[in-house]
């Protein structure tokens, strides 16, 4: 620009170009100010100014008071360069932490909105402008101001940036919340095996929290060892992060023919602010010695297999070889009561004849035939382990006085226990995990359990009198559940948690056959199709879908047999 200062002679006059020193800024929410300086380059003659504002777009909130919601106090004004000023000029505003302007920090504001103008002297090359930066307790994240450069006066122009960028850096840490998960390993027959806990920490400051191993149906010093501790998480710089550490729980193998077994990690004593979300692990121990449901090959899965009236035949599909079985055994009227008769760790194929109350038994330790007579005309069988010595027991339940059997066959002794009426339907199961058997039975929706550990009766009402009993380790944690089969749907009370849970799997007209299929020591929910033959499980270790065409309409599945008639 070219200005007359008379007698013809003219004086170049450079006013310069007008920008923000950066494109972006950081200040940390703390503040209590952030300062933004806006240069003059490519000249300083005259006065200049520009006009500068905080503006609407970032993610933090402007307004008149700090405090509360508001991270920072709104600001606008003019920037003015004195003739020859180069040197920066710079504005400030005041931070909070939801970076939400306003034009106080007050409730919801994260600096105070600004606006105004910066006036260059002649030779100035730099301004500054404030903006107050509201502090607070809000965990928040880092949020964000933008301001623009305006309105250039004297002759000077904007240049670039002629916006920017002010980060506001959150200072507050969210309180942090632990919690542990639950494991499941095998036994084992000798030595240790690990069972390792997953502490999880979730939020922010530095904290701590103790551990410590206590007893449920497992026995510390014989089924585990016990542990204790305190665990001590740094602070994690990551809004919503999370960190674990591990603890280790020594679980004693052995060769003992007894239920899976529990035991906790418990949670306690947070330090930090921190709290507790989820303070209680459950060690699940899996055994392997005990004989499984329906498992003909003694690999800790169970089998599909059916009982075919029209041939008298059993058909297996063992599920370590998946070679097929076929075995000529019983009458078409005889009732499957497959268990392990023998105690070698095998299902061995076995019925009831209800003409005459005989038990013929197939041993698969000798693959000789043993028959026995335990009960009489009119007589329910209800195998199970009634003295917890990992062998399957004959029993009966006799509807005309309530009545329950056990003959055990090691020493040729039996036990009676009425318990029941006539129109109940038997359900018996090891619903207290001591290892034995219960007398159990089910009566139009309501369970009633005869605890074999302290002889104390169980009400629980679960179902309608139309309902299909369908009892199972559902939890794997050695106690039989109280569940439903109700029209294609699963009704399931968890005997560790009490939570229940309702899962869709199968028709009406199904069968239920459930049993451990995927072998991790958990019942799986499974149906048998009459309609063609097909099987359909849902395994607990995966939740994924596995089915199978063995069988024919009009077949008895297997499996079946443990369940109530």
């Amino acid at each position: 620009m070219r200005c007359d200062i008379g007698a013809d002679e003219f004086v170049l006059v450079t006013p310069g170009t007008l920008q923000f020193s950066a494109a972006t800024y950081s200040v940390g929410e703390a503040g209590p100010t952030a300062t933004i300086t806006v240069t003059r380059t490519g000249g300083s003659d005259g006065v200049v100014g520009a006009s500068y504002a905080t503006v609407a777009g970032g993610t933090a909130t402007g307004g008149a008071v700090c405090g509360g919601a508001v991270d920072y106090a709104n600001t606008s004004g003019t920037v003015s360069f004195g003739d020859g000023v180069t040197t920066p000029q710079t504005f400030t505003i005041p931070s909070n932490g939801t970076a939400t302007g306003g034009a106080a920090c007050t409730a919801g504001v994260d600096y105070i909105n600004t606006s105004g103008t910066l006036t260059f002297a002649n030779g100035v090359s730099s301004q500054t402008f404030n903006v107050t930066i509201c502090d607070d307790a809000v965990v928040e994240g880092n949020e964000t101001i933008n301001y623009t450069l305006t309105n250039a006066t004297g002759g000077a122009t904007i240049g670039s940036p002629s916006s920017a960028v002010q980060t506001i850096v959150d200072n507050d840490v969210a309180a942090g919340a632990f919690s542990v998960n639950d494991v499941k390993v095998t036994e084992g027959n000798a030595g240790p095996v690990n069972a390792i806990f997953t502490v999880t920490y979730t939020g922010g400051a530095a904290a701590s929290v103790s551990f410590a191993t206590a007893n449920r149906t497992a026995t510390v010093g014989t089924d585990y060892a016990t542990n204790s501790g305190t665990l001590n998480f740094p602070a994690l710089s990551e809004l919503g992060g999370s960190s674990t550490q591990t603890v280790t729980v020594v679980v004693n193998g052995d060769t003992n023919k007894e239920p899976n077994e529990t035991f906790y990690l418990n949670l306690s004593g947070a330090t930090g602010g921190a709290t507790i979300s989820d303070n209680q692990g459950v060690g699940t121990i899996v055994d392997e010695d005990r004989a499984y449901v329906n498992d003909f090959d003694d690999d800790l899965k169970s089998d599909f297999s059916v009982f075919r009236p029209s041939d008298q035949i059993w058909y297996i599909l063992p599920s370590a070889s998946g070679v097929p079985s076929l075995t000529s055994f019983g009458l078409a009227t005889d009732r499957p009561t497959p268990g392990d008769y023998d105690g070698d760790g095998k299902t061995d194929i076995a019925f009831y004849r209800a003409s005459n109350s005989a038990w013929h038994i197939l041993k698969s330790s000798t693959s000789t035939v043993a028959v026995w007579i335990v009960g009489q005309v009119g007589d329910k069988p209800v195998q199970g382990d009634y003295n917890g010595d990992g062998t399957t027991d004959m029993a009966i339940f006799r509807p005309s006085n309530g009545l329950w059997s056990a003959f055990f066959v090691a020493d040729g002794s039996s036990t009676s226990q009425l318990f029941g009426i006539s129109t109940d339907r038997p359900v018996q199961g090891d619903y207290d995990g001591d290892g034995k058997t219960d007398p159990a039975v089910y009566r139009d929706g309501t369970w009633y359990v005869l605890r074999s550990s302290d002889s104390s009766v169980g009400i629980q009402n679960w179902g309608t009198a139309t309902d299909k009993p369908v009892s199972g380790d559902f939890g794997g944690d050695g106690q039989t559940d109280l569940a439903i089969y109700r029209n294609g749907q699963w009704w399931v009370l968890d005997s560790l948690t009490g939570a229940s849970s309702v899962v869709a799997w199968g028709l009406a007209t199904d069968i239920a056959v459930p049993a451990d299929y995927d072998g991790d020591g958990t019942t799986d929910v499974a149906i048998f199709r009459p309609s063609d033959g097909d099987w359909y499980v849902l395994r607990s270790s995966t939740l994924t879908i596995q089915g199978i065409h063995w069988g024919l309409n009009g077949d008895f599945p297997i499996p079946a047999g443990n369940l109530p008639q």
